[in-house]
């Protein structure tokens, strides 16, 4: 896992004033707190920055309440990341509690394949419960 880290602008991606996603690590969970709207020019920025930190073996939360707009280029952004942490075996949790995340995930049906809450508070919550509930892999070798 990676180290608690403050946000730093160093941390920020941007494309083009549409997307910002800043990062910063809370308890040991890497938290992308994105911000603009999400559509196919802005996608894959996203992506990796989510993908670098599931490589890293973080579980993951990703801040949606900023999210102005997001199309199925976003849609498919989070089913993807959360079908990568599956992999991994990671964990992923996304915020969303405005209309224009939350309508879209319920649409398509895409709220019941992912983890949703509220708030960041409520993520971290949910990850440390599920930590403490879930017993430790065996070693292999």
């Amino acid at each position: 896992m990676t180290p608690d880290v403050p946000v730093s602008p160093a941390a920020d991606t941007s494309t083009a004033d549409m997307l910002s996603v800043s990062t910063e690590v809370l308890d040991g969970v890497a938290v992308l707190h994105v911000r603009g709207e999400i559509d196919m020019a802005s996608t894959e920025p996203l992506h990796e920055d989510i993908s670098a930190r599931l490589t890293n073996g973080d579980d993951v939360v990703i801040d949606c309440t900023d999210i102005t707009f997001m199309d199925s280029s976003g849609l498919s952004a989070l089913i993807n990341a959360q079908a990568s942490a599956q992999r991994r075996g990671v964990r992923l949790v996304v915020v969303a509690n405005d209309h224009a995340v939350l309508r879209p995930l319920q649409v398509t049906g895409l709220d019941a394949a992912l983890t949703i809450t509220a708030t960041t508070t409520d993520a971290l919550a949910l990850l440390d419960r599920r930590h403490d509930a879930t017993p430790p892999h065996p070693r292999q070798g």
